[in-house]
């Protein structure tokens, strides 16, 4: 009571007393009446409440007028909590004519405290209507009533925030210290209630200065931090009213919440389940419980509390859309449809529903229920979130160019979600291939382009597009997308990959084969086909820089690769035959007649159609290497049958067709010996041939000559083989022919010519032959030296070691 009446006495200090009014009362008892008045004001001062009620009341019998006597004698009835004889006496000041604001803030504040708050309410804001400085009518801060405090039981936070910053306007400076850390804490919370954490935390800070320990404030600054994100430094003023939670519950919410963004995650949970030990039914503690179940794993238990929040408070569709996030987290799709669909029938208008409705319907591969639902609402209403999955559903249900327009849109309004960004790029990787489908390169190249202007360092969408140019044969701007995504990912497969095989269409056969050989490293980690697939480009790098071996190598490898993808196996089967083909007249200019023959018989291993110009080739190298191994029988009948089918010189070609066959029959004519033949047809064209081949028929001349020369020297036909052999240029001269050239000067009488050229030449068989001339010719000393030679070379046999022998007793060499 001492506290009520502190409060009134101090709204009667600063309350200006109302004109006196006068009606047809006689001037005596006005006189009396204020005299009465005056005396009770001096009574109240003095703190004698008794008389100055009684004064107060006699003024008003004395003139029923005086409005200041009704106002001091209703604050006077209200302080002493006589509510009901505060409103009896104020409804005399009405009838009497003598309302004032105060009046009917008093009875307004009485009523309220006998339950008709409405009513009361209803007055009081009529006396601020009229007098807005009435603090009192805004909050009475000793019974904890008013205006403010009947808008706050409504939840009208935003005229309970005004009333209670009226009071604090209008409030008796006396009463501050009483009253302020009171008030600043119900507008922090008012503001709280108003998403105003900010202004919540400065309200609460001033409250907390005035009063450093009040409870309520340090709840509300908590509060505010939490609200603010600042959950470290909330938590230490939630622990500080932790103690309080038993009364004040809705503590152990807060401090759950800052607890788990502080890292706490089991502790936080812990608290939750406090606060619904002592509320189990509130809906929103199972919310909360659930959010935080679902934030630490687990989801089961989320699920349980989200059905409970659910049975308590059927009406939040918010715990609908997170308890069906939380089926979909673990993929109980059709759970979280079954959930949804009867909450959208009941809720047609909220279109959050739809969100992860529409994407269990795409998780369960129906696309046509997700577009179908989505489709049938206003376009113009669509959140971001729903033209998204709009935008997916058409996509899967192949309405392309309606996913691009709508996903289009999506980015839009949020262009950095990355979602929607990696749905609308996969759009126009559709859109790409239905047009590349179609033969429009151009579109499709579009379309990849749009995809990559949304995401520059997709590397996906680099690799299509550069495989794109390269199948337009556009080397310049797949180099370039190439180079981009190397840049990127150095040691990205797909990029080397397609590099080697760029550089192979470009026909840059060395440097494709060193991008290859990296990719071939790197494809032994993947699948064999994709192995195969690199063996095959760099196989037929390798056929080009004519490298016939490591190419038919690797294409066997490729094949025995492949075997699991036929359509492959058959493609890589075509260029191992046509590899073969090439290495076995690689081969055969080598010499390899016998390794070229196996060749041309492995090819027949494969079911795969020659043309007619390769069953051609094949059978004219068939007859080449017959010819190699000397069986000109069966090269004889492959020969006949390549010319049965066309001219031979259809198997040149230009401009070798004009003296290729000429060139076949004199090297035939050469294998066989027939050397006479030979070097006529040789010389016959001679002419007619490119610089390079020209040197390699003098090289055939040249060997015929030898050949011949070699052959009648056998014969000893001497001078005829001298002709020829002379004939041998001194640089094509071998080892061979210098020796036979001895031989021929030696048996025509030429010794002088052959010794020289024995000595010239210094090989072991010369020696020996220049040992039996000084012994034919009576040089015996020369002859021994040259016979010892001889013998240490392992030639000359049993004679020439006894005739050295003899030499060594007779003459004493040495």
């Amino acid at each position: 009571m001492k506290q009520h009446l502190l409060i009134v006495s101090a709204l009667l200090v600063v309350m200006v007393m109302p004109q006196t009014l006068f009606a047809q009362t006689n001037s005596g008892a006005i006189q009396d009446a204020i005299t009465q008045l005056k005396k009770g004001e001096r009574a109240l001062d003095a703190g004698n409440i008794e008389e100055a009620k009684q004064r107060f009341a006699r003024a008003t019998e004395l003139d029923p007028t005086l409005a200041g006597a009704w106002s001091k004698l209703t604050s006077i009835l209200y302080a002493e909590g006589a509510f009901k004889e505060t409103v009896t006496t104020s409804e005399k000041a009405v009838k009497a004519g003598a309302v004032t604001p105060e009046v009917q803030m008093w009875m307004g504040l009485s009523l309220q405290m006998l339950g008709k708050v409405k009513e009361g309410t209803a007055l009081l804001l009529k006396a601020v209507a009229t007098n807005s400085t009435l603090a009192f009518a805004y909050f009475e801060p000793g019974r904890k009533i008013g205006i403010a405090k009947y808008y706050q039981r409504l939840g009208q936070w935003q005229k309970s925030l005004d009333a209670f910053q009226a009071f604090l306007k209008h409030r008796p400076s006396a009463i501050k210290k009483d009253t302020d850390y009171i008030v600043l804490f119900r507008i922090g919370e008012a503001q709280l209630k108003l998403n105003k954490p900010t202004l919540a935390l400065d309200s609460c800070d001033k409250a907390l200065k005035l009063k450093t320990q009040y409870p309520s404030a340090l709840w509300c600054k908590a509060e505010s931090l939490r609200l603010l994100d600042r959950h470290t430094e909330a938590l230490p003023y939630f622990r500080r009213v932790s103690r309080y939670g038993g009364n004040k519950p809705r503590i152990f919410l807060g401090m759950a919440v800052s607890m788990f963004y502080s890292g706490s995650g089991l502790a936080s949970i812990a608290y939750v389940k406090r606060y619904l030990g002592l509320r189990p039914t509130d809906p929103y503690g199972h919310t909360l419980l659930g959010d935080l179940l679902f934030a630490t794993g687990r989801k089961t238990d989320s699920i349980r509390s989200f059905q409970r929040a659910i049975k308590l408070d059927p009406q939040d569709t918010k715990v609908y859309i997170k308890l069906a996030i939380n089926f979909i987290s673990i993929r109980q799709y059709a759970k979280a449809v079954e959930l949804l669909e009867p909450a959208v029938k009941r809720w047609p208008k909220n279109h959050l529903l739809l969100v992860p409705l529409s994407f269990a319907y795409l998780k369960l591969k129906n696309s046509d229920k997700a577009y179908n639902a989505i489709a049938a609402l206003d376009p113009g209403k669509l959140t971001p979130k729903l033209l998204t999955i709009y935008g997916n559903a058409a996509m899967e249900n192949g309405k392309l160019d309606q996913a691009r327009d709508i996903l289009t849109k999506a980015l839009k309004l949020r262009p950095d979600h990355r979602p929607t960004k990696d749905i609308t790029i996969r759009t126009y990787f559709k859109l790409g291939y239905r047009d590349l489908v179609k033969g429009s390169f151009d579109q499709s190249a579009k379309s990849l382009k749009s995809a990559l202007d949304l995401d520059p360092n997709n590397t996906n969408v680099i690799q299509n597009l550069s495989l794109l140019y390269l199948m337009k044969g556009d080397f310049k701007s797949a180099s370039d997308l190439l180079e981009r995504g190397l840049k990127l990912q150095a040691n990205n497969y797909y990029f080397i990959r397609l590099k080697g095989r760029m550089l192979l269409e470009k026909k840059e056969y060395k440097a494709a084969i060193t991008w290859l050989e990296t990719a071939r490293e790197r494809a032994t980690k993947r699948s064999s086909d994709v192995l195969a697939r690199v063996q095959l480009d760099l196989s037929l790098a390798y056929l080009n820089t004519g490298d016939t071996e490591k190419a038919v190598d690797l294409m066997k490898e490729a094949q025995s690769n492949s075997l699991t993808i036929p359509k492959l196996a058959r493609m890589i089967e075509a260029n191992l035959v046509r590899g073969y083909l090439s290495r076995a007249a690689t081969r055969l200019t080598a010499g390899k007649g016998k390794e070229a023959l196996q060749d041309l018989k492995a090819m027949s291993d494969y079911e795969v159609p020659l043309t007619v110009s390769e069953s051609r080739q094949r059978d004219f190298l068939k007859g080449m290497a017959y010819i190699e191994l000397g069986n000109f029988g069966e090269s004889g009948k492959y020969m006949n049958r390549v010319g049965k089918t066309a001219d031979m010189a259809t198997l040149f070609k230009a401009p070798y067709d004009k003296f290729g066959p000429t060139l076949l029959k004199a090297y035939i004519a050469y294998r066989q010996m027939r050397l006479g033949e030979a070097r006529a047809l040789f010389r016959r064209i001679v002419d007619k041939l490119p610089a390079g081949l020209k040197g390699q028929v003098y090289a055939f001349l040249v060997s015929c000559d030898a050949v011949e020369g070699s052959n009648l020297l056998k014969r000893g036909k001497a001078k005829g083989a001298l002709a020829l052999l002379t004939k041998v240029p001194d640089g094509a001269r071998t080892i061979g022919v210098k020796m036979n050239l001895a031989l021929a000067y030696y048996k025509t009488g030429s010794t002088g010519k052959a010794v020289e050229l024995w000595k010239n030449i210094g090989t072991a068989q010369a020696n020996c032959n220049l040992g039996a001339h000084y012994h034919n010719s009576g040089d015996s000393q020369s002859s021994y030296l040259y016979l010892k030679k001889c013998a240490a070379a392992g030639l000359g046999g049993a004679s020439v070691k006894r005739l050295i022998s003899v030499k060594e007793k007779i003459f004493g060499y040495k």
